[in-house]
């Protein structure tokens, strides 16, 4: 009793938390990188890669979204190299502010019908989605080129993607981040690490994660009101 009693108690406090920030994000001229918008990505390496690429990879998607006012944390859920013990992050249900990435090996298959340009996808819905995925084949036939490297595409690449997933939408823009096409002098700016979610996009995915950190204190509420 003494510990569920400790549990609830931790559960209303991050509660209380959570909507302290979220109602001071909202205040006109705050700069949302002081209120705490976070996401977590849990990766599922299907593709085996080195652990340098993998590391400059969440560096990198990382990078980007903390210049769009997000803070993003990492936990490495499969990767058939290391034949690690299942890590008990992962295996817990999905909730609202938790999404998925997979790195799969191979190409895209010509049924998804995607661009010859596409280095992945991802699964919208309504409410934004929880799956992204980025194929490796693309990327290192990309990195052969010398513009940028095998990780740093990588990390652009899943920034696009889970982007698809907060913005709730499979549309692009004609620049930046969420530009389709990643040729030519796309590869340079990813290279100069000027690559970015524009301001709209950015202020939309803050209200976006906002939401889903309502979603999740509602849960937590719900689970706690009927745990007896």
């Amino acid at each position: 009793m003494a510990n569920r009693s400790i549990f609830y108690t931790a559960a209303l406090v991050n509660i209380l938390w959570i909507f302290q920030t979220t109602a001071f994000a909202q205040i006109p001229g705050l700069d949302a990188r002081a209120v705490d918008l976070k996401i977590a990505i849990r990766i599922f390496d299907y593709a085996n890669l080195a652990q340098n690429s993998r590391e400059e990879m969440i560096t990198e998607a990382g990078r980007i979204f903390l210049k769009a006012g997000i803070e993003t944390s990492w936990v490495n859920c499969r990767n058939q190299q290391q034949n690690e013990q299942p890590v008990p992050a992962c295996e817990s249900p999905l909730g609202p502010t938790d999404l998925l990435l997979r790195i799969l090996p191979g190409d895209i298959p010509q049924s998804a019908k995607l661009p010859e340009t596409a280095l992945g996808f991802a699964v919208v819905k309504r409410e934004g989605g929880s799956m992204a995925s980025v194929y490796l084949r693309r990327i290192e036939a990309i990195a052969q080129g010398g513009l940028a490297t095998k990780g740093q595409l990588l990390g652009h690449a899943a920034a696009h993607e889970v982007g698809h997933l907060l913005l709730g939408t499979l549309e692009h823009s004609p620049s930046g981040i969420m530009k389709a096409d990643w040729r030519g002098k796309t590869l340079d700016s990813i290279a100069k690490r000027d690559m970015l979610f524009n301001h709209q996009q950015a202020e939309y995915m803050q209200h976006q994660v906002q939401e889903r950190q309502r979603r999740s204190a509602g849960l937590i509420l719900e689970t706690a009101s009927t745990t007896p």
